[in-house]
């Protein structure tokens, strides 16, 4: 990524850039430019500057889909246990489960610092540099802040799953369509 000067050089020019962002409403240009304004200042602070700061950090997936469309069984078939609830109730998964290995990642870090994430690291863990997280339903939300929404945005990679008897759970494919964005 650069080195460790660079790194730093980049870290301090974003943080101004932070400051300011969070500074300031745009209370007369509407809610989408006022929207973008928190956006933009969320993605510098819990994304763009921890990675920066995490250079060896590990890769975090996000699992996401429809409810019941296998996103925990999934979880647990690579893990070679049970590591995620997994079941016949819809939805079983309630929270945001992390399986990692030594080291959770910054991102992954003020992720469970903002929703509520469970953390397994016992037993076998993933393969080296990876964090694998599996999101319950899209629409459920803790503090009214979307769980699988929030995973998706800490995450370096969605992997979308999905089962030809949930396609009609659109709520999945919305959060495919903000992965895209």
């Amino acid at each position: 990524m650069g080195s460790d000067r660079s790194t730093a050089a980049r870290i301090a020019a974003l943080t101004p850039l932070l400051e300011a962002l969070r500074s300031f409403r745009l209370g007369f240009a509407g809610d989408d430019a006022e929207a973008a304004r928190v956006a933009v200042g969320d993605l510098l602070e819990y994304r763009v500057i921890p990675r920066l700061r995490d250079r060896e950090g590990s890769l975090v997936i996000a699992v996401v889909g429809g409810s019941g469309s296998g996103k925990s069984t999934l979880v647990n078939s690579l893990a070679h246990r049970a590591v995620s609830p997994a079941g016949p109730l819809r939805p079983t998964t309630t929270a945001a489960l992390a399986w990692h290995g030594e080291r959770l990642p910054e991102p992954a870090r003020a992720l469970a610092e903002r929703i509520p994430v469970t953390l397994e690291d016992e037993g076998r863990p993933p393969p080296d540099g990876l964090v694998f997280v599996d999101t319950p339903e899209p629409s459920a939300h803790a503090d009214g802040v979307p769980i699988a929404a929030s995973v998706l945005e800490a995450a370096d990679v969605c992997l979308f799953v999905a089962s030809p008897g949930r396609y009609a759970d659109a709520a999945g494919w919305e959060l495919l369509e903000q992965a895209a964005r």
